[in-house]
């Protein structure tokens, strides 16, 4: 039998959407408040999904492995950061949502 179990984290951390390349004008008018400095800050809540079979003793995995991996690989990194500074990436590209999860799944 196949299994699905699920972990969420919450972490907060700030960034501003700003690309060097572009003048102050030019990034306020695509950006908007979120290129302000210095930064701004949301919570996120990152959800992970693992799927297996249920061994001997009924679990897909032991979860405080699985907690212990998310906090070494996702929240040692997020948590309480400046998201502009965590990869080398986000300095030539916008630390959105979609570009944290892009990131953050070639690095796993």
């Amino acid at each position: 039998m196949i299994c699905i179990i699920n972990r969420r984290v919450k972490f907060s951390a700030s960034h501003r959407y700003w690309l060097p390349e572009l003048d102050e004008g030019e990034n306020q008018r695509l950006f908007g408040a979120c290129s302000w400095f210095p930064s701004h800050g949301h919570n996120y809540v990152f959800y992970v999904s693992l799927a297996g079979p249920i061994d001997r003793y009924g679990m897909v995995l032991n979860l405080s492995d699985v907690k212990k991996v998310i906090e070494r690989e996702v929240t040692s990194y997020l948590d309480f950061s400046y998201l502009n500074d965590v990869w080398p990436e986000f300095r030539q590209t916008l630390p959105t949502t979609e570009n944290i999860a892009r990131a953050e799944s070639t690095t796993a």
